[in-house]
């Protein structure tokens, strides 16, 4: 037992070097009204997005991932995308050929639009950015 009495009054010490009151410490919450900014509206959401994130404003690229063999990428978002009668993607498939978007003849790439951003911060999309412009700057 001697060595929990040891421990005993190695902690007794300790406490006894304590100061008898902490300095209190300011936790600043996000419920705090001092710091809590009024919400911001869907416009200024979409306005700070475009701000932040620049590029491209004629086309845009959308995240897709393969469940079946895991790759994922990012590829240009068209509307013509998958489309039996359009897209060279679909009509390629499974001949060992490779078709890009760049290659389609049925490009129907969709610009930067308020509405796409809305999609994209709630979820429904996950765009991405070409930050090289058209004039390659």
């Amino acid at each position: 037992m001697k060595g929990r009495e040891e421990c005993a009054a190695r902690l007794a010490t300790l406490r006894d070097r304590m100061p008898a009151e902490q300095p209190a410490q300011q936790v600043i919450s996000l419920d705090d009204s001092a710091v809590r900014s009024p919400a911001m509206t869907n416009a200024a959401e979409v306005a700070l997005f475009r701000s932040l994130f620049r590029g491209r404003e004629d086309v845009f690229p959308h995240r897709w991932e393969n469940s079946t063999s895991g790759k994922s990428g990012y590829s240009p978002t068209c509307s013509n995308e998958w489309d039996i009668d359009l897209c060279a993607k679909k009509k390629r498939r499974g001949t060992g050929g490779r078709t890009t978007c760049g290659d389609c003849r049925h490009q129907a790439f969709i610009p930067v639009s308020d509405d796409e951003i809305v999609k994209h911060l709630r979820g429904e999309q996950i765009m991405g950015v070409y930050p090289l412009l058209p004039d390659e700057t």
